[in-house]
């Protein structure tokens, strides 16, 4: 079973813009887990970045990180 080049295409524009669709996280949650990790050791974070790619994002932030060293 081949799909054409358009179903592809019409395939791939259709996920992205589902993947578009899902709500964006709260920033008053995400201030709030970063406040809760800070208290945690760096052990425990580097399990927390494999979670998923929103988290790794949000561990590795520039904001995190001045968070965490304060």
């Amino acid at each position: 079973f081949i799909l054409s080049a358009k179903k592809k295409e019409k395939r791939t524009r259709d996920r992205k813009s589902r993947m578009e669709k899902k709500p964006k996280t709260n920033l008053v949650a995400e201030e709030a887990l970063m406040k809760i990790w800070a208290r945690f050791s760096l052990r425990s974070i580097a399990r927390f970045r494999s979670v998923c790619k929103e988290w790794k994002s949000m561990i590795d932030s520039d904001v995190f990180r001045d968070l965490y060293e304060s």
